[in-house]
């Protein structure tokens, strides 16, 4: 593995960077990476993919806290055969490396309560993307499935992740905008404060930390929200 042995210095640097700052690390593999395809050399360079990011994430010793982040797949015309397959080809990876893994609900395909449902049937945390729920709900109501994907995390001791976004425009919905609207999130803010749920959440921006920084300073001016750091808050 050239690609690990040739920098080793530099992915131990990182994870110094990492434990440093106690930062939250995750991978995103490509849309290629996916479990629910007929064809057996797709599911193995799934595998391969995530054996890649997996290697990744111990040479930097950051195997603790950090996430390799996939969505289902697609549906291919049926969606029980689907994930059906995406049971069966799971059990292709090695035991370890789905240990690190998450599943994210999709703009279009699968929805949350689907997503959720594969998770627990799997024992896999679920990454709950609001804006991908607000593009493809399918009349899933959130409240009911929220304290579910939450659950989902308690047998990995790390505090569940959520993405946040907002459409770019009523044309782009599902393209993310260059900042987070706080009228777009705050529907789910309000709804996942009624929990008493700690939460990290994940920033999909275009202007990344600086759209981090205007939605953290949006948020704590709301009463009785109360700033912890530059990029926390408590409600």
């Amino acid at each position: 593995m050239g690609f690990l042995n040739s920098i080793q210095k530099e992915w131990e640097e990182i994870g110094d960077l990492i434990r440093r700052f106690k930062l939250r690390v995750s991978f995103h593999p490509n849309q290629f990476t996916l479990f629910t395809s007929e064809r057996e050399e797709v599911t193995a360079n799934a595998v391969k993919d995530m054996e890649y990011h997996f290697r990744m994430l111990k040479a930097m010793n950051a195997l603790d806290t950090g996430l390799i982040n996939i969505h289902i797949g697609g549906a291919y015309g049926d969606k029980n055969k689907s994930l059906n397959r995406f049971h069966q080809n799971l059990k292709k990876l090695p035991t370890e490396i789905k240990k690190q893994m998450t599943l994210e609900n999709d703009d279009k395909t699968y929805d949350i309560r689907e997503t959720l449902i594969t998770c627990e049937k799997e024992n896999i945390p679920m990454v709950l993307d609001y804006h991908h729920y607000m593009a493809n709900n399918e009349e899933c109501d959130l409240p009911l499935y929220l304290q579910r994907i939450f659950k989902t995390w308690n047998n990995f001791n790390i505090v569940p992740k959520v993405h946040i976004s907002s459409p770019k425009s009523d044309q782009a919905y599902r393209s993310h905008a260059d900042f987070v609207s706080i009228d777009f999130v705050l529907p789910f803010l309000k709804m996942a404060k009624e929990l008493n749920q700690d939460f990290d959440i994940m920033i999909e921006a275009k202007q990344k930390n600086l759209a981090m920084h205007r939605l953290v300073d949006e948020i704590a001016a709301i009463r009785g929200v109360k700033r912890i750091s530059g990029s926390s808050v408590k409600w």
